[in-house]
């Protein structure tokens, strides 16, 4: 994987480890990233990359990860919040319920299992006008911190939403009015983004792709995080397809769209062989893990 970013996420990772005693110093390791998604496109890729490295780091050389909170401490993540950590280890359709402190972890109010038959859709704008990632690092920060400054109306309604109404259409496999609460939360949480995005999608290309899926009857549609992802919620796999193709015919060129489902079950672990280059081999412990 020839990212940047991710080759310094497992240099300070190992570094770390290597400083608290869990593996040895000057290790002999090299660790190859077959697949991955592109980091800062609004899906908590990073965190995910981090806790799939700390777990094959973890059963590489036995060191037990007791609990989330350990993982996040370990992988510095989880500094605003705990979805991403939680999910990987234990899935589902999580609800962050927010830090009681600035430098705590954020507190996972609620876990459902996601209906097994809805199927999402990953939609990510190609245009060479609209940028590669959303905010991260420093700008975040930043942008955070300015959003704090804002004056937001309807914050009770929105936390009605999240802890109300979303949860009891998930736990009823109500997939209409799911739609509607989705679309309704993320385009209001986009109102409050439009400080810093200039509206409540990350671009124009963007605000036009979701009117045209609510125009194909696709209702839980918004925006990943500060994009430039898409979701859009389908009620099963034959719609998703469907939709996917409707797309591709209304934007040629101009999408890349990924079907998948949720994830109910904790991140899963396979231990090699795998695929290696010949001038690495000599470097390779004997168990190489990969999260799939």
């Amino acid at each position: 994987c020839g990212d940047p970013d991710y080759h310094a996420r497992i240099r300070k990772l190992i570094s770390h480890l290597v400083h608290l005693g869990y593996i040895p110093e000057n290790p002999g390791l090299a660790i190859h990233i077959h697949n991955s998604f592109k980091p800062h496109i609004g899906l908590g890729s990073g965190t995910q990359f981090s806790m799939a490295i700390l777990s094959g780091l973890a059963q590489l050389y036995s060191f037990p990860i007791t609990d989330v909170h350990t993982a996040m401490q370990l992988t510095n993540r989880g500094s605003r919040s705990s979805i991403g950590s939680t999910g990987y280890f234990h899935g589902g359709f999580l609800i962050d319920a927010g830090k009681p402190h600035p430098d705590d972890h954020g507190h996972i109010d609620q876990r459902l299992d996601f209906p097994s038959g809805w199927r999402i859709l990953l939609i990510r704008p190609q245009a060479q006008d609209i940028p590669s990632q959303g905010l991260a690092g420093a700008q975040e920060k930043a942008a955070f911190l300015r959003l704090d400054q804002v004056r937001h109306h309807g914050h009770q309604h929105l936390i009605d939403l999240l802890t109300t109404k979303i949860p009891s259409s998930i736990s009823l496999v109500d997939f209409d009015s799911f739609s509607d609460y989705i679309y309704e939360f993320g385009y209001e949480v986009g109102q409050q983004f439009s400080v810093i995005q200039g509206d409540v999608y990350a671009s124009s290309h963007a605000s036009e792709i979701v009117t045209t899926l609510r125009r194909f009857g696709v209702r839980g549609v918004g925006q990943s995080s500060w994009g430039p992802t898409l979701y859009a919620f389908c009620r099963d796999a034959d719609q998703a397809v469907e939709t996917q193709m409707l797309l591709y015919e209304q934007y040629p060129e101009q999408l890349h769209i990924e079907i998948t489902a949720a994830r109910n079950i904790p991140a899963s672990m396979d231990s090699g062989p795998f695929p290696i280059s010949s001038r690495d081999s000599d470097l390779m412990p004997p168990n190489v893990c990969h999260r799939r």
